[in-house]
């Protein structure tokens, strides 16, 4: 098949692989299916790569006086639970991967690789679905031309044909040979 070598980035959940924190999967049927007959998937779990374990404590976006942050749930006003440098530092070291994609499918409501209506926990204890995951943020920001989905969005049809046009344009030039 014609796009078989255009590599698509995936929450390593949405292929099925228990790496949540709960150690259970979100296994998406679009995903492993249509999408990985169409592309090369390469699974990535930030939170994995970041040594935290399987199962963990679960992880949250809090607002501080600064900035927003990322930090474990348990203790989420003690900046020694603080995930955001690591975070960062793990996307510069993904780099090279992540350079080579060509689109990326993220997990939806994830405080790491949310792409959008993700909680984020104010100060006081609220929390509102308006923030994205540290993660999704990061790679956003190294690569704004990158297509880039959760897996809620490819239940549209037009939101997924927009997205599989995309990948297919960028893919022409990034085949990995």
């Amino acid at each position: 098949m014609g796009h078989s070598r255009i590599l698509v980035g995936v929450s390593a959940c949405l292929l099925g692989a228990p790496v949540r924190y709960d150690s259970k999967d979100q296994r998406d049927a679009y995903v492993c299916g249509a999408l990985a007959r169409q592309f090369r998937l390469v699974p990535i779990c930030p939170e994995v790569e970041l040594g935290l374990g399987v199962p963990r404590q679960p992880i949250r976006l809090v607002r501080t006086e600064l900035r927003v942050r990322l930090r474990d749930a348990r203790d989420p006003d003690n900046p020694r639970f603080d995930l955001t440098e690591e975070f960062r530092v793990l996307a510069d070291t993904l780099a090279p991967l992540l350079g080579r994609l060509s689109g990326y499918v993220f997990k939806s409501g994830s405080p790491s690789c949310g792409v959008r209506a993700v909680k984020l926990y104010e100060q006081d204890g609220t929390c509102r679905p308006v923030a994205t995951g540290e993660f999704a943020r990061l790679v956003m920001a190294l690569y704004p031309r990158l297509p880039v989905v959760d897996e809620r969005q490819l239940t549209d049809p037009e939101q997924r044909r927009r997205f599989l046009q995309r990948v297919s344009a960028l893919g022409g030039s990034r085949r990995d040979h």
